[in-house]
């Protein structure tokens, strides 16, 4: 999912914002859309590359773009981690982060993104 989330902010990734602040937006990212089938999560990726003009749109976007698309949960809105509902989220492991620092590295070498 990295890979995919990196692509997405690539595309409308602030000059401003520095490799140390895209690489806790990925991992943030990566967090709230882990635990979702990864095939609803690489489709709504896709589609937010295509429509999504801020990195602050992405995963929401994601989101509404699986609750839309599965149409087999009857309209019921996918379970949403919204503050307090009692589950504590597990910092990245070091195999993620690593491939975090990488896909940050990366898109630091690439200078040439939207603001």
């Amino acid at each position: 999912m990295i890979p995919q989330l990196a692509a997405c902010l690539a595309l409308v990734r602030p000059v401003s914002m520095t490799e140390d602040a895209a690489a806790e937006w990925l991992a943030v990212a990566a967090s709230e859309l882990s635990g979702y089938l990864r095939i609803s999560v690489e489709a709504g990726l896709s589609d937010a590359r295509q429509r999504c003009t801020h990195h602050g749109q992405i995963v929401p976007h994601v989101i509404k773009y699986m609750e839309a698309s599965n149409t087999w949960r009857l309209g019921k809105p996918l379970e949403r981690r919204l503050p307090g509902n009692g589950r504590a989220k597990a910092l990245p492991s070091p195999q993620a982060q690593a491939i975090i620092g990488q896909a940050t590295r990366a898109l630091t070498r690439h200078p040439g993104h939207a603001d």
